[in-house]
């Protein structure tokens, strides 16, 4: 694939998880769906949320509030 045919698929590529919306809190709805599920199936599990890019105050409230660390 030649550089500017493959710099266009870059660029024109969208994150389809987003596509599912948020939730009433304003949270991705994939990410909560990936804690219930996980939740069920390893309820023993320590779950941490990965997030590499920046938040809004009120997101990392929410982290902070249900960290049970």
């Amino acid at each position: 694939m030649s550089g500017s045919r493959k710099n266009r698929v870059i660029l024109a590529w969208e994150n389809p998880w987003t596509q599912i919306g948020l939730n009433d809190d304003g949270f991705p709805i994939y990410i909560v769906k990936a804690f219930e599920i996980a939740n069920k199936y390893a309820p023993n599990v320590k779950l941490v949320y990965n997030h590499n890019g920046g938040m809004e105050r009120k997101m990392w409230e929410k982290v902070l509030e249900t960290s049970h660390i």
